[in-house]
């Protein structure tokens, strides 16, 4: 007697970290494993979607060590010629572990989101597959600046008028190199080592007029103080105080 072993494809996708945040400009990575359940061969094709356009990338994690790029580690190609990347040739119960990789571009907005779908096929029978969803959440700086004066109005000439320029970060990433760079006013004259800066009014710390890298200067070139690029978290503020005189 004979028989024939019906063939029954079968595709596994799995992951333990779903959802992850990062800046624009950071590379965001997803580790997962693709495992055949059928009973024969197969060649489990990978194929994404993503809601923003992101161009992810997909990586045989070769050392399993969550990186990228290193130790043994290649992007996925078309191993079967059928336009699809895929996973190559798994043997029954085989699994490969593969990490989707893209980069948060420049210029996102802060708390939006990009929903990556990737979906695993069998290629022996096109409607056996099996699905993720990933979410990624843009942590964006966005800044605020606001300037005043003291005393406010018409002064005569002579008057020392005090000016304090607060930035504030009101987004949910870190800012990074944040510099404040504000011109003296027309028809007056700067104070002398009069740079002050810190996080809050409460806090302010004298600053010299050189380029000495304690965190602020003032440039005789372009009349303007500035402040030294410095990282600015969530719901940070810098704080840029000085003098100058009504000519």
């Amino acid at each position: 007697a004979s028989f024939t072993v019906e063939t029954l494809p079968g595709v596994d996708l799995n992951a333990t970290t779903m959802a992850k945040s990062g800046n624009p400009g950071d590379t965001i990575t997803y580790a997962f494993t693709v495992t055949n359940t059928g009973n024969a061969p197969d060649v489990i094709d990978i194929t994404y979607t993503s809601t923003t356009g992101l161009i992810w990338a997909f990586w045989v994690d070769a050392n399993g060590d969550g990186i990228a790029g290193n130790d043994g580690d290649y992007l996925l190609t078309d191993t079967d010629g059928d336009g699809k990347i895929d996973a190559g040739s798994l043997n029954q119960g085989a699994s490969k572990a593969i990490l989707a990789v893209a980069t948060i571009p420049a210029g996102s907005a802060d708390q939006s989101q990009d929903t990556l779908t990737v979906t695993g096929t069998s290629s022996l029978d096109t409607n056996t597959s099996d699905s993720l969803v990933f979410t990624t959440t843009v942590t964006a700086p966005v800044l605020s600046v606001v300037k005043t004066v003291s005393p406010e109005g018409n002064q005569p000439p002579g008057t020392v008028l005090t000016y304090t320029v607060t930035a504030t970060n009101t987004g949910t990433g870190t800012g990074t190199s944040i510099i404040i760079s504000d011109m003296i006013p027309q028809y007056t004259t700067y104070v002398a080592n009069s740079i002050k800066t810190g996080s809050t009014l409460l806090n302010l710390v004298s600053r010299t007029d050189a380029t000495d890298g304690d965190g602020a200067h003032y440039d005789a070139g372009s009349t303007a103080i500035v402040t030294t690029g410095s990282a600015l978290g969530a719901t940070g503020t810098l704080v840029l105080q000085f003098q100058v005189t009504i000519d």
